[in-house]
């Protein structure tokens, strides 16, 4: 892994990378960074680091995970460290909506020393199930699968209000399986403000794992101002 960095860092020359004037030096979220743990951090990450512990590792893959889990259920006190780093990066952490509402509270304030730092945003607790619930508005799984394998391209919002960032995702196999929901919560959709009570209802969850994929990009859509 460091030396992947390493070459890395030497690619993130200042010339390679086009610059505007943003706090990061980013032409938009998605581009590499001339320093710092996004340099080196591809794609492909954790997928090397499954590989490296199926080859190398003694603990159980599942327990790795066991103390990220109890942070995400249960959060962690802002300690000074945490604190510090949080009120220096407020500049940063505020160019995006999305990012800014993980570090800031409720009330708007920026999570500081001594405060709780949990996120309930999006949680969903199941376990792996044969079949869709029968609720579903999907009649099978295989109906399920075949509808989500064909929507491949995909957008995503950037500074520029009038486009939006193209991707495509290939995928050299497919494989799914269903999940029995025990739980399931999102700060987006409970919004009433945006969906009144009884307008949204959850339907189903998918799991997805160790499938071959490569991401690539596709061309970025553009708003049209129609004339009046």
């Amino acid at each position: 892994m460091r030396e992947v960095a390493r070459r890395f860092q030497a690619l993130a020359t200042p010339g390679r990378w086009r610059k505007n004037e943003n706090a990061t030096g980013e032409i938009q979220p998605g581009s590499i960074p001339k320093t710092g743990g996004r340099t080196a951090l591809v794609p492909g990450f954790m997928a090397g680091v499954q590989a490296a512990h199926d080859r190398f590792g003694k603990l159980p893959f599942r327990r790795l995970f066991e103390p990220a889990i109890v942070l995400a259920e249960q959060g962690e006190v802002v300690s000074p460290v945490m604190g510090w780093w949080i009120n220096s990066k407020k500049s940063v952490l505020s160019q995006l909506p999305e990012t800014k509402s993980v570090f800031t509270k409720p009330d708007g304030k920026f999570y500081a020393q001594g405060d709780l730092f949990r996120q309930l945003e999006l949680r969903v607790i199941g376990d792996d199930a044969e079949s869709l619930p029968a609720s579903s508005c999907f009649s099978s799984l295989v109906e399920a699968s075949a509808f989500f394998e064909g929507g491949s391209l995909g957008y995503s919002v950037t500074h520029d209000g009038g486009r939006l960032d193209g991707l495509l995702l290939r995928k050299l196999d497919w494989r799914i399986r269903a999940l029995a929901v025990t739980d399931v919560y999102s700060s987006y959709f409970a919004d009433e403000q945006r969906f009144p009570a009884g307008s949204v209802e959850f339907d189903h969850a998918l799991v997805m794992r160790d499938i071959i994929r490569e991401w690539h990009k596709a061309e970025d859509l553009y708003a049209v101002s129609r004339a009046a």
